[in-house]
Formats: structure tokens, C-alpha cells, sequence
């Protein structure tokens, strides 16, 4: 599997907003600025963040976005799930035809128990802990130790 590149701009979104959170909702055009990418597709990234239920956005001269839960309850399930969906990794043959090769199939169960432990371990890593987290702490990341 191999994740998405808006995966990962709405993963930079989403923590800039953490590591901001409290102050206001937070601009678009900022966040955009902030983490180098185009505003017109950070803009389809964070509608389809508040269709999930992980953002909540203002309308407004005051408005933006801000988390609509705690850091600590977003994981990066969560959000690959809003940004890519929930299918599965692998598509058995033997959902469109009959298998002509084995009943129960060895192959779909072990991408099905990969995908299981991809998404368990996904679930445990949440937006607080990639925040406090050693990458994060480093001075190589302009926006979170910039003042806006």
C-alpha cells in the first residue's frame, strides 16, 4: 500500500492546527503558507476533513478551521480513512468469479491479517504523539517554532 501524497499535506494540515489549537480557528491561506502547499488543494483536503468529523469549520471574516477533536483522539487511521477511504488492500479474485484455485484462499487471508496490523498500529499513532514526538521537535520545522 502505498499512502497518498494528500495523505500526508492533510497530516501537515491537521498538525499545524494541533500545534496551534486554542488561540482561533486557523486561516486556510496560513495553514497553506505554513505548510508549502497550494490553498486550492489544501481546501479540498480540509473539506473532506470536516465530511469526517476530524475538523470543524467558521465561516466568516474570523473563520477557518480548527480540530474538531482532541490531538489525542485523531490517529492516522482517522485520517488516511478521510482522505483515501477505508478498502481493502487487496481484492481477491473470487469476489468477481468463482476461485478456481483454493477455497478458503491462503492468500486472501494474509493480506487481509497485513492489512489488520497495518491498520491496528495505524490506530495507535495519534496526532498528539506525532506532535510531541522527536521528528516534530526538531528546529528543521519552520512552522512550529515560527510565530505567526
Amino acid at each position: 500500500m502505498q499512502v497518498q501524497l494528500s495523505t500526508e499535506f492533510a497530516l501537515h494540515g491537521l498538525l499545524y492546527l494541533a500545534a496551534n489549537s486554542g488561540r482561533r480557528p486557523i486561516q486556510l491561506p496560513e495553514i497553506a503558507q505554513a505548510i508549502r502547499v497550494r490553498e486550492s488543494y489544501l481546501r479540498k483536503l480540509f473539506q473532506q476533513l470536516v465530511r469526517a468529523g476530524l475538523v470543524d469549520a467558521y465561516r466568516g471574516a474570523a473563520g477557518g478551521y480548527s480540530l474538531k477533536r482532541d490531538p489525542e483522539e485523531i490517529s492516522l487511521h482517522d485520517v488516511l480513512a478521510a482522505v483515501e477511504g477505508t478498502a481493502d488492500l487487496y481484492r481477491c479474485y473470487a469476489e468477481q468469479r468463482s476461485c478456481r484455485v483454493a477455497r478458503p484462499c491462503p492468500i486472501r487471508g494474509a493480506f487481509a491479517q497485513a492489512y489488520d496490523n497495518f491498520r491496528k498500529s495505524l490506530s495507535r499513532t495519534t496526532l498528539a504523539s506525532l506532535l510531541h514526538g522527536e521528528a516534530l521537535q526538531s528546529e528543521d520545522v519552520e512552522w512550529l517554532h515560527a510565530p505567526v
